[in-house]
C-alpha cells in the first residue's frame, strides 16, 4: 500500500502545474476573469496568463474573442500537446484580440488569455461562439 501511495504522488508531482489551475470553457460561453500577480507566468518573457481548457469538434467553426480595458489583449489557441495553432493580438482599439478558426480535430484544446504587454493586469471577458 505504501509503494501505491509513493507511486501515486509521483506521478501527481509530474503533472505540469499550469495543467492544475486549467478553468473549462464550452463554445456559447462568456467567461469573465482578471490576469493578476498571482497567475502563471510565460517562460518566454514573463508575462502573466489564465488557460481554459475547450472541447471541440473536428470541422467546427469558432470564433473566440477577448476583451480588456486593463490591457492589450493577447490570445492564443493550443493544440492538446499544448502546440501554437493561431494566436491574435489587439485590434486598432487595443481592447480586444480574436481568433477565428476550424477546429482540425475532435478533442481538448487550450486557450490561453494573456497580455501583449509584459505587465498587464487586469479584468477580461472572454467569448467563444
Amino acid at each position: 500500500m505504501r509503494v501505491l501511495k509513493f507511486m501515486l504522488i509521483m506521478v501527481l508531482m509530474l503533472i505540469p502545474r499550469s495543467l492544475w489551475a486549467q478553468s473549462s470553457i464550452q463554445i456559447g460561453e462568456m467567461r469573465q476573469g482578471s490576469l493578476t500577480e498571482t497567475d502563471k507566468r510565460l517562460d518566454s518573457d514573463g508575462s502573466l496568463y489564465d488557460l481554459y481548457v475547450l472541447q471541440g469538434q473536428g470541422g467546427q467553426r469558432i470564433k473566440i474573442e477577448l476583451k480588456s480595458r486593463s490591457f492589450e489583449p493577447y490570445l492564443v489557441l493550443l493544440d492538446r500537446d499544448g502546440s501554437e495553432l493561431i494566436s491574435g493580438s489587439g485590434t486598432q482599439d487595443g481592447q480586444s484580440a480574436r481568433i477565428e478558426i476550424t477546429l482540425p480535430y475532435t478533442g481538448r484544446y487550450h486557450i490561453r488569455v494573456n497580455s501583449l504587454k509584459k505587465n498587464g493586469l487586469g479584468r477580461y471577458a472572454l467569448n467563444i461562439k
